[in-house]
């Protein structure tokens, strides 16, 4: 094989990757939970382990969405503008509930539908939709179903350690309020649900 014909091979599988459509999500973060939750938080996460997906890291996801592997470069740039822009708001959390979904209980706490929160939600929807039409929005994530909130845990299949995860956090939970402070991307690999965080900008 010519040096040329590799040459050719490599340029169009790489633009083949580019074209190749990826499922991110967009989160939002902020300092911490009230020590109260955490704890709890942690206790049961060491007592169920293997029996769901435990999350620690305190977000809740702005938007989930499918986008050329090829834009993204281009998403991160304009979301770092976006919330220069926009600054730091504020959320405020009150409760817990969870999502029915086919690989389990999704148990996540409220956050408020407050005028900051929805306005964040509506500045990346419209990004997407005129600078990236190529994206497909979640149906979970349109404005007719968002439901702002931030996920305590994933996937909890028993009924019974869904009973002992809420039970326990029902205890400890308050109302609290924090400054978002920081957002973040996932790029998810082909056929996973979480990831790694890629990519962060802090929020000042």
């Amino acid at each position: 094989m010519s040096t040329q014909t590799k040459t050719t091979g490599l340029v169009a599988e790489s633009k083949a990757r580019q074209e190749e459509m990826r499922s991110i999500l967009v989160f939002y973060g902020f300092n911490d939970y009230p020590k109260d939750i955490r704890d709890v938080l942690t206790r049961l996460n060491e007592k169920h382990a293997g029996r769901y997906t435990p999350l620690i890291e305190p977000h809740f996801t702005a938007i989930a969405c499918d986008i050329r592997l090829g834009d993204v470069p281009r998403f991160k740039e304009r979301l770092q503008e976006i919330h220069a822009e926009m600054g730091q708001f504020r959320i405020d959390v009150s409760g817990i509930s969870h999502f029915e979904g086919p690989m389990g209980k999704i148990v996540f706490l409220n956050v408020k539908r407050s005028a900051p929160v929805l306005a964040a939600h509506e500045r990346l929807s419209e990004l997407l939709r005129t600078e990236f039409p190529e994206s497909k929005i979640s149906d979970f994530y349109s404005k007719e179903k968002y439901t702002p909130h931030f996920t305590l845990a994933l996937y909890i299949k028993e009924e019974s350690v869904f009973n002992d995860f809420t039970g326990e956090m029902k205890r400890v939970i308050t109302d609290f309020s924090q400054n978002i402070n920081a957002v973040k991307l996932v790029v998810l690999p082909p056929g996973q649900k979480i990831g790694p965080v890629e990519w962060e900008y802090k929020i000042k």
